[in-house]
């Protein structure tokens, strides 16, 4: 994704949203965050987007829901789906409306690194030579769910091993 790219988070869950806006930041990107998929289409910001990051069970509109109506209106952006219910055919639901990616909860960032570097890649003609241990000068980055929330932990690279924790990572 380029500087100009813009990630756009949708999560009812505040500090969710939050984490992962800050994750797209630290990679060096524009990010925007908003608490339902209605809040995301009424903001305007469906131009700007190059790249929509929603939780699928959301009061309201769903994720798979909004997909559907991006697609309807015949509105190619890249969604990448994620959710903390591991609800039967929910992925294949998930893949079924067209997402770019689809991850249970919790998931490393690196993953959706991943994700969001292909879904932008196809986009720009870009990709990045690194996904799993690039998120800011050559570390990657683990989610960890903890009874307070998300944390973000980062770890470092020597040249020695791919991804070992850096001092203070965890």
């Amino acid at each position: 994704m380029s500087a100009s790219q813009l990630g756009c988070i949708i999560d009812d869950d505040d500090s969710l949203r939050a984490a992962l806006v800050g994750l797209v930041r630290s990679v060096g990107h524009e990010a925007r965050g908003f608490e339902s998929a209605e809040a995301f289409l009424q903001s305007g910001a469906i131009d700007a987007c190059a790249c929509l990051v929603t939780d699928i069970q959301m009061p309201g509109m769903t994720g798979v829901e909004l997909k559907e109506y991006l697609s309807a209106r015949q509105i190619d952006l890249p969604v990448i789906m994620i959710t903390g219910r591991p609800d039967p055919g929910l992925e294949e639901k998930a893949r079924a409306a067209g997402a770019a990616g689809f991850m249970k909860k919790p998931f490393e960032a690196s993953a959706l690194i991943g994700y969001l570097d292909r879904a932008l890649g196809s986009v720009s003609g870009q990709r990045s030579r690194d996904p799993i241990c690039r998120v800011s000068r050559g570390a990657t980055a683990v989610w960890r769910w903890r009874r307070m929330g998300w944390k973000f932990s980062t770890w470092s690279r020597n040249a020695n091993s791919p991804c070992i924790p850096s001092s203070g990572g965890r």
